[in-house]
């Protein structure tokens, strides 16, 4: 049974006849050719704009219908993908009475083509590259080409019409159908329907078709509430978590989880009031080269108790051959998809879609939400609980809000909107009965003017844009490769190596008249010790207390950010997300493994031994299969990775000691002349300091309290080089000054002390040089220059996973530091 239009609907459907019919009486006062071409570029092409769930196709089939009665019209309504050709000739064949279905592959002869006849289609299937193309474009034993059928009803008295149905994706796109559209079928009448029409696309049609107008017929969202016809509104829900636990946090299924919870809510009021309708949940997954999108959706809602044979997927590797009939198979619950699905697919039983997907696109945001907007049938008019106005999005990324936002925003500007032919334009007599068509300027029609001409599409041999009708997914436009020949390509210049002589070159012996040692400690970790660390390290490291709490943690803390898309309401409430195990077990490999001293295996083992036992002791023996215990583990490196760290420090301190460096140089040279130092041991500034250490040293060597007695720059990876075994650093530190103190009481009063600019003071290696302490010469001294004003100490918070400024440096805290 026909759906009764309702009342805009029916408003749309009689002005966009009107605006046609207008156009057709003026094609029949004219018999020349520019007359002809100058009406249609004015008054034959309309554009239809409305929200999902307006009922954009019944207005565009009504306006075919009533408007073909009693007239020659042969229309060609294309789809936007073939997995909706099937949903499109549903819809005519029970909704239009006056229209009848013709396949454009089998029925192309001359004798069965009659007024009103709709031939459903896509771009792909006669304006592409491919197999199906061909096919209806060539002549075989029973049937024309469609390039030459067209012509032959055309010389009969029959105009054309096309529908572009989402007409977004329509042939702009490519070459081929466009000069299909152009060359071949030239309608008369030109109808695109669109919830998403940009300014810029309609003026690119325009150009590459010869428009010079596009009229409007626009139905604003607030007449499809008013009508029933769509949602209240869209409400999005995101989670966020705080730093330490994003990393770890099982996002989608997350996501998953909440939005299950949701699609139960609302079956559940379903029942509770006697409607009987089972809701559908959509899953819309990314695309991801390196794992099964599909089947990790599937696998999360399994572990939620979704069952197998309640699960539908369609993609275009993929393809649900019966989609439309599974939309209304209430034994289908939940529907994993693409790209594919968000394009045009009619499921008003859809409340709630979960979406993987990372994009922030508008376009996106708008398909995204139309999936939901509609209101079934069997709600429509009747009285319904605020869980059943709104449809639902619940995102796995939380950015993804913004684009939706912005669609809603779109959808929300679209203002009920009627046309009328163009006032361009008047048919005027030239001489004797002949009429033609003229342009008007300030009211006049103009009898000296240039008929313009179409543009002609470019035809190219390039690989097919539109999707075949055995694949869903649409295609890119193909963009050639360009390279400019204006200039080769030249190899990078490659620096000169000039030959010095040792005479051009300035020395600075080391300095006898200041005491300090002729080699440096460095810490070092024998092969004979490294053999005993790692028991060391899982017999040192903390089990106990908050640590041992989190092996059996599946949930972390998040906020439920809820979103109203129209009104821009926001609720916010504590809930849980989901932890990814497979990003905790990543974590805690790249913990196990961040100390090249150490061999992560045997390590590993080793603790998987300790963790053994202490799930003994506790009494958890029910919980010690091998994956439980290597996730428990997994956990304990993943979010205290200070324990291991903490054993591995307090581990090295037993097993590290100190070794002479190899002895500093006699002298230092360099290419130019340095500045004199008093308490440098060369007895220069050395040349490569950095602002801040320059400024550093200048203090150092100012020095009237008698504190500093030498000091020196520390050079990386040398054989003389003063270095710490850092157990969290994938190297060793070095410290940048090695500084002899007076009264210090380290091995030959030595104080080393690193310098921190802004941008590096609480980097992660930073954190861990930080808290450094050497051997021989104890606690290294971090300095930070601050505000470009004073020098103040560096120290880990109490956590110690940040840096923060200490005291102001002054010469009295070297000592005792």
């Amino acid at each position: 049974m026909p759906i009764p239009l309702k009342a805009f609907q029916d408003a749309a459907i009689a002005n966009a006849v009107e605006f046609l019919d207008a156009a057709y009486h003026q094609l029949t006062l004219v018999s020349d050719q520019a007359s002809r071409r100058k009406i249609i570029q004015h008054n034959g092409c309309l554009l239809i704009e409305a929200p999902t769930g307006a009922g954009k196709t019944l207005i565009a089939g009504h306006t075919a219908e009533r408007f073909s009665h009693g007239k020659k019209i042969v229309w060609f309504w294309f789809a936007p993908f073939a997995g909706l050709v099937e949903q499109s000739i549903r819809t005519i064949k029970s909704e239009f009475q006056g229209l009848t279905v013709k396949d454009p592959r089998k029925e192309r002869t001359v004798d069965s083509v009659k007024s009103g006849d709709v031939f459903v289609t896509t771009w792909g299937t006669v304006a592409a590259n491919n197999a199906e193309s061909r096919k209806a474009r060539t002549r075989s034993d029973t049937a024309l080409s469609l390039d030459e059928l067209v012509p032959a009803l055309k010389s009969l008295g029959y105009q054309f019409g096309v529908i572009v149905d989402e007409a977004h994706h329509g042939f702009k796109k490519a070459p081929e159908a466009l000069s299909f559209y152009m060359n071949v079928l030239a309608p008369e009448y030109t109808i695109m329907v669109t919830a998403t029409p940009k300014d810029k696309d309609i003026e690119a049609f325009k150009q590459n078709t010869g428009f010079v107008e596009v009229h409007k017929i626009a139905v604003s969202r607030r007449d499809c509430v008013d009508a029933d016809l769509i949602k209240a509104g869209v409400k999005a829900i995101a989670f966020l978590v705080d730093e330490e636990a994003k990393n770890i946090t099982d996002f989608e299924k997350t996501a998953i989880r909440h939005g299950l919870e949701k699609h139960l809510a609302i079956e559940n009021e379903f029942e509770k009031t006697g409607i009987n309708l089972k809701p559908l949940l959509l899953v819309q997954v990314d695309s991801s080269p390196d794992r099964d999108t599909v089947a990790d959706a599937k696998q999360k809602l399994l572990e939620l108790g979704v069952k197998s044979s309640q699960i539908a997927i369609h993609t275009a590797q993929d393809p649900d051959p019966d989609l439309l009939a599974m939309a209304k198979d209430d034994n289908i619950r939940v529907l994993i998809f693409k790209v594919a699905v968000a394009l045009g697919f009619d499921c008003p039983r859809a409340f709630t879609l979960v979406s993987m997907r990372r994009s922030r696109d508008v376009d996106f945001g708008v398909q995204v939400v139309g999936r939901i907007l509609r209101v079934h049938r069997l709600l429509q008019g009747k009285p319904r609980s605020d869980l059943l106005k709104y449809g639902y999005v619940v995102l796995a990324d939380y950015s993804v809000q913004e684009g939706l936002t912005q669609a809603a925003d779109r959808l929300k500007s679209i203002e009920t909107q009627l046309t009328d032919v163009s006032t361009n334009l008047a048919i005027v007599g030239i001489s004797g009965e002949a009429m033609e068509a003229r342009t008007l300027t300030n009211g006049q029609p103009s009898f000296w003017e240039e008929t313009l001409e179409p543009p002609s599409p470019q035809h190219t041999a390039e690989p097919d844009y539109y999707e075949s009708q055995t694949d869903g997914k649409p295609q890119q436009p193909y963009i050639p490769h360009l390279v400019s020949g204006s200039k080769p390509v030249l190899p990078a210049a490659k620096p000169l190596l000039v030959s010095k002589t040792a005479s051009s070159d300035k020395f600075y012996d080391l300095r006898t008249d200041l005491e300090f040692p002729k080699a440096l400690q460095k810490e070092v970790c024998s092969a004979e010790m490294v053999a005993d660390l790692a028991a060391c390290i899982a017999s040192q490291m903390k089990l106990d207390g908050e640590i041992m709490n989190v092996v059996h943690r599946r949930f972390s803390q998040a906020i439920k950010r809820t979103t109203e898309l129209f009104e821009g309401h926001v609720d916010t409430e504590k809930a849980i997300a989901d932890i990814s195990m497979k990003e905790i077990a990543l974590k805690a490999q790249r913990v196990l493994f961040e100390d090249e001293n150490i061999s992560g295996r045997p390590l590993h083992d080793l603790l998987i031994k300790r963790l053994k036992e202490e799930f003994i002791r506790n009494g958890w023996s029910g919980n010690d299969s091998p994956q439980e215990v290597e996730d428990a583990l997994n956990l304990i490196l993943a979010t205290h990775p200070e324990a291991l760290r903490e054993a591995k420090r307090r581990s090295y301190s037993k097993f590290v000691e100190t070794a002479p460096a190899a002895p500093l140089p006699l002298f230092i040279s360099s290419e130019k002349p340095l500045e004199p130092s008093r308490l440098n041991i060369y007895g220069v500034f050395p040349d490569g300091l950095t602002s801040d250490e320059r400024n550093f040293v200048l203090m150092l060597d100012s020095d009237t309290t008698g504190t500093v007695l030498w000091w020196h720059r520390n050079p990386q990876q040398k054989p003389y080089t003063v270095s710490l075994v850092m157990p969290e650093l994938k190297y060793d530190f070095h410290p940048d000054f090695v500084i002899g103190v007076r009264g210090r009481k380290t091995e030959d009063n030595i104080l080393l002390l690193e310098i921190k600019g802004e941008p590096f003071m609480d980097m992660q290696q930073s954190v861990v040089k930080a808290r450094a302490v050497h051997k021989a010469y104890k606690r290294v001294m971090m300095l930070h220059w601050h505000n470009q004003k004073q020098w103040q100490t560096v120290v880990n918070d109490n956590k110690g996973l940040h840096n923060h400024l200490d005291q102001v440096f002054r010469f009295d805290l070297m000592p005792m530091y």
